[in-house]
């Protein structure tokens, strides 16, 4: 779900964060979701849970109230604060081969008060327990259901709900297993990324993100003014197109992890082994990035095209350079 009004998201988190600051300290602490795991399969389709989250401020979509530094999971999350998260653990019992016949995936819905605005995130679940890559993210506005669709899921994952600004609020989730036989047409508009972009070519065998090219570019402007961009390209001789996400929320540091996991979503990895280049943008005054954050307005603008043009032009591109994004990133 794609938020088109930005600018009252901001209004909203000042006015919530004097209501906040009238919550005593000695009610911030509250448990986690619960239950706190579950399991869908096509014999057991659901799996449902609730949690509560009482003076959110999560405007910086942080999960270190959930996970810490290495990504293992806190033991109970902090649902209170700057850092305010909350995550169940939901294993999908299907593997890879259930899928070569069939068509579908795991659909998340979480119900948000109206008085709340809660983001929703999946991340894949490791073996070791810690958190792996982010799979899917929801951020609707105040009141806004969040809902995310994995297609094709298998495994465990964390489903986690971000506290961006809640004064004291609960939400309900769950998780539907869907599946429907081959030749049958499954499309989720919105969600899943293999599912909204049609006509995609068929992966690359042997190209992954964990082997691509991983860059830092430093985007010069015409006021001396540099950018901190990550360009993630896959080991191949052609050229290739690039798709940017060019964003505020991005906290700096090569995206693709010495542990083998990477911070590019989905779409990094159903783009990358296609032969795309996927970067990261970080916007002026944020992230790495130098200069003075002006949440949009003509400055933006003209950087985004000089990041557009910087990465036209280098000599592994083809100078097609597409965007994509959710949230503040879609209105780049």
């Amino acid at each position: 779900m794609v938020r088109h009004i930005w600018w009252g998201r901001v209004a909203r988190a000042a006015l919530v964060a004097g209501a906040l600051a009238l919550v005593p300290v000695s009610m911030q602490r509250v448990q986690a979701a619960s239950p706190g795991s579950g399991s869908v399969s096509e014999s057991s389709p659901s799996a449902s849970w609730k949690g509560t989250f009482l003076a959110a401020a999560n405007t910086g979509g942080s999960t270190s109230g959930c996970f810490d530094a290495a990504g293992a999971p806190r033991a109970i999350p902090t649902t209170t604060g700057t850092g305010a998260c909350d995550y169940y653990v939901l294993d999908v019992a299907a593997d890879a081969a259930y899928w070569t016949d069939r068509t579908g995936g795991v659909s998340i819905n979480m119900v948000v008060g109206a008085a709340d605005d809660l983001d929703l995130r999946v991340y894949r679940r490791n073996a070791d327990g810690t958190r792996g890559e982010q799979i899917q993210v929801s951020e609707g506005g105040l009141g806004a259901d969040e809902s995310a669709f994995l297609n094709e899921a298998t495994g465990s994952y964390f489903v986690v709900a971000i506290g961006y600004t809640s004064v004291a609020g609960t939400y309900s989730s769950t998780a539907t297993f869907e599946s429907a036989a081959g030749g049958t047409t499954t499309v989720r508009t919105g969600r899943s990324v293999a599912t909204y972009l049609h006509d995609l070519s068929e992966p690359t065998p042997g190209v992954t993100v964990q082997n691509s090219i991983v860059e830092q570019h430093k985007v010069r402007l015409a006021d001396g003014v540099q950018l901190d961009t990550w360009i993630v390209r896959p080991r191949v001789q052609e050229r290739v197109p690039v798709v940017l996400q060019v964003t505020p929320y991005y906290g700096g540091g090569s995206p693709v992890l010495e542990t083998g996991g990477h911070m590019l979503g989905q779409a990094g990895s159903t783009l990358i082994p296609r032969g795309y280049a996927y970067g990261i943008v970080s916007v002026r005054g944020t992230g790495n990035s130098e200069g003075c954050f002006t949440i949009g307005g003509p400055q933006e603008a003209k950087d985004t095209a000089a990041a557009i043009d910087y990465y036209a032009a280098q000599p592994w591109a083809n100078g097609n350079v597409g965007m994509m994004g959710v949230s503040y990133d879609d209105l780049e």
